[in-house]
């Protein structure tokens, strides 16, 4: 089921069919995790990008996966070849999809707790400046909860939070 932007105010979607923001790629990620985690079928497994089980109606996604699966063209998504677990050489594209591959790898980076890395990844900030510091000491103050299958709200709360402080920050 594609994302209803329509609850979305100024909400730039690009070519990819996905927000150009990171805060509003963070709700569309956010909103398909829990379609995910409302699937019986779908195991959620952050270390695995998307992987379908051998009986094809069953599969595990992570944070990036989740959008793959519930927010992605399926032709898209077909066209993809995951090839490994770390988002550097997870994919391989032809080089037309660049941006989409930069968005998926932000997301995998959100879920670690490496937002520097993720505003990096999509060309926002350069390494060495302030807002990559600042972003490297995002979680400092607070804790950083990892995904959890059996509590998963302290996960999404802390992630919810960075979205709105991205979104004040204009990312």
């Amino acid at each position: 089921m594609p994302f209803d932007f329509s609850t979305f105010t100024e909400v730039k979607i690009d070519a990819d069919g996905l927000p150009s923001k990171l805060s509003d790629l963070i709700d569309v990620a956010l909103r398909d995790l829990e379609l995910c985690e409302a699937n019986p079928k779908i195991n959620i497994n952050m270390s695995v990008w998307y992987e379908k089980y051998h009986s094809k109606d069953y599969c595990s996604v992570c944070l990036a996966g989740a959008v793959l699966l519930q927010t992605l063209p399926k032709a898209l998504v077909e066209g993809i070849k995951l090839n490994d677990y770390w988002c550097s050489d997870i994919f391989e594209m032809d080089g037309k999809n660049q941006r989409l591959e930069a968005k998926l790898c932000a997301l995998d980076n959100i879920r670690m707790g490496e937002v520097h890395r993720a505003l990096v990844n999509l060309g926002l900030v350069e390494e060495g400046s302030d807002n990559f510091y600042r972003y490297i000491e995002y979680w400092s103050g607070d804790v950083f909860h990892m995904y959890d299958e059996y509590e998963s709200e302290p996960f999404k709360a802390c992630i919810r939070k960075l979205a709105v402080d991205l979104r004040k920050d204009g990312f």
